[in-house]
This record gives structure tokens, C-alpha cells and sequence, in this order.
């Protein structure tokens, strides 16, 4: 979801960084995904800690690098294309 909204409502701070234009509550991000408000906080905590996003009074700013690191790892493992011989 971060990246769609870095994508959609960035505004580039500096290369790899993308700080969302519009402020967002804990609630509406748990509003956009069916989440509860407390799931939402446990793991916006975890993506803090793991440096991909900071949140400073319901602005986020995104460490794109890092997140698109993540997807191409864990959802994209690349496609393998056979050669005939």
C-alpha cells in the first residue's frame, strides 16, 4: 500500500525518498486495507524499525529502495525463460 500511495501521492524529497502529500491517520490506513487501528500500528512499527518508512505528525516518507528491495524479493523471484537447443 505504501508504494501505491508513493507512486500516486509522492512528492520526491531526494533519490530513493518520497514523502506522501497527503496526511494520513493510523485509522485510514486501517480504513484502505480491512485492518484494525492497533494491526495497522503493530505493523507500521515493524516497517519503521526496518527503515522503510518514518512517520513524523501523519506524514509518512518512504524509503522506496528499500520497499521495492522487499517486493522484488518476497513477490517478484523473476521469470526464467528456457532456451531451445
Amino acid at each position: 500500500m505504501f508504494r501505491h500511495l508513493a507512486l500516486t501521492h509522492g512528492l520526491e524529497l531526494k533519490k530513493d525518498l518520497m514523502k506522501i502529500s497527503i496526511p494520513l491517520t493510523q485509522q485510514d490506513l486501517a480504513n484502505f486495507t480491512g485492518l484494525t487501528r492497533e494491526t495497522v500500528a503493530l505493523e507500521l512499527n515493524k516497517l519503521v524499525e526496518m527503515g522503510m518508512v518514518s512517520v513524523e505528525k501523519k506524514q509518512y516518507v518512504i524509503n522506496t529502495k528499500k520497499v521495492n528491495d522487499v517486493i522484488t524479493d518476497e513477490y517478484n523471484p523473476g521469470i526464467f525463460i528456457q532456451e531451445k537447443f
